[in-house]
């Protein structure tokens, strides 16, 4: 089982590393929607190592975690590309404040709302990839993230001992 991880991480570094090749011979334009689309997918590339490095130090756990966190930044990327109205963009790239931040909240698609957004205006095919992960991932992604799965599981923390620091 070792050596099986060893192996999926090893293909999926060296996958990630041909996103980054193609990536670089890319153009972009130099436009608010399209650094928010960089730094979306740099997040989820983020999330992605954080992911493979929680797994390699035995924390399947919080890496779980991580990889509903990439699909939601990647989802918010592509939709951003090919979906997102001029006003959405500009609500997100607003300078963070209370006040933007709580408007930007307010005015966030749903995953479903983005999702459909994508299959409409978006790549052939882009869609039915996208929700085929979201259908079968999204609730037990859900459930490591809400930690459903740990309070289900109360065998598991009867070992665990919580310390909370009080300020």
């Amino acid at each position: 089982m070792v050596r099986d991880l060893e192996v999926l991480l090893q293909r999926s570094i060296e996958f990630e590393n041909v996103i980054f090749s193609h990536l670089e011979s890319c153009k972009f334009r130099d436009d608010d929607r399209s650094q928010l689309v960089i730094g979306l997918c740099s997040l989820a590339f983020e999330h992605g190592g954080a992911l493979r490095e929680m797994l390699a130090a035995g924390r399947p756990t919080s890496g779980v975690a991580m990889l509903r966190l990439q699909y939601e930044a990647l989802v918010r990327a592509l939709w951003l590309q090919y979906a997102a109205s001029d006003l959405g963009v500009a609500k997100l790239i607003a300078p963070l404040t209370n006040e933007s931040a709580q408007k930007a909240s307010n005015a966030q698609a749903s995953i479903a709302d983005m999702l459909k957004d994508i299959d409409a205006k978006g790549p052939r095919g882009l869609f039915r990839h996208l929700n085929e992960f979201k259908d079968y991932s999204w609730r037990p992604l859900n459930s490591y993230v809400h930690i459903v799965v740990f309070m289900q599981c109360g065998a598991m923390l009867r070992g665990f001992q919580f310390i909370f620091l009080l300020p």
